[in-house]
């Protein structure tokens, strides 16, 4: 919450509001992923990459966010003018002012920090980036994997293609991350009330596939097929006039 608070630059989340989301993200969760970690009790981080800092500025706020866990190489962070690193028992803020970075900390206050300090292995970082640009980036990502795919109708070539993964026990290869963060993305846009029928059609289709899938049924190349290369291609589609 307060890490939250010190992205907004104000006490805009209340301990009353923070409840909420954490119950809101525990049926997120549950809805979504098949899991029954809860985080009533953690301002933290979940292990599978979905955070309550990145569920209330996703969906409450529009932002989206990167992810790099303790004991990961992290990127060079220095463009960026806000970040939030934590290990395993707390979270904290740093932000950048006038090429000066600080650590925003409930428990130590602020202090100068240099960036270096977010790059240890020792913890993680969670970094917000911006909606659109994030969504051109995973679909420049996809229309490079598909693009590489010989030949063929795009979805015959992509079953084709998963076929072959799953031949190499690779499950869904470089196209999952780019497919899960475009969907996600996607989500959120749907969550400005905005109606787009195409868009929450394909949306579900996903999650749909997520719920099946996240049942222990990793490697039913069956489901994968009858789903995955419609989601991809079907979105890359809707996205030509991006």
């Amino acid at each position: 919450m307060h890490a939250l608070n010190a992205f907004y630059g104000r006490p805009k989340i209340t301990a009353t509001i923070f409840e909420e989301y954490q119950k809101e993200y525990d049926a997120f969760m549950r809805a979504k992923f098949n899991t029954d970690i809860s985080v009533a009790n953690y301002d933290y981080v979940n292990s599978d990459q979905n955070t309550i800092i990145s569920y209330v500025l996703k969906y409450k706020d529009r932002w989206y966010t990167r992810y790099y866990a303790i004991g990961v190489t992290k990127p060079d962070l220095s463009e960026h003018e806000f970040i939030f690193v934590f290990n395993e028992s707390h979270i904290w803020a740093m932000r950048c002012v006038s090429g000066t970075w600080y650590r925003v900390d409930s428990l130590s206050g602020v202090s100068p920090k240099p960036l270096s300090a977010a790059q240890s292995a020792r913890v993680g970082v969670i970094v917000p980036v911006d909606l659109g640009r994030e969504l051109l980036i995973v679909l420049g990502q996809l229309r490079q994997l598909t693009t590489m795919l010989q030949g063929g109708e795009c979805v015959e070539a992509m079953r084709t293609h998963l076929i072959q993964l799953h031949k190499e026990s690779n499950i869904l290869g470089d196209l999952e991350v780019p497919l899960s963060i475009a969907m996600e993305i996607l989500e959120i846009g749907l969550s400005s009330g905005r109606p787009r029928p195409r868009v929450a059609a394909l949306v579900k289709k996903y999650n749909d596939f997520l719920r099946e899938f996240t049942q222990g049924r990793y490697l039913d190349i069956d489901l994968i097929n009858r789903n995955v290369p419609d989601i991809i291609c079907t979105f890359l589609r809707m996205a030509r006039k991006l």
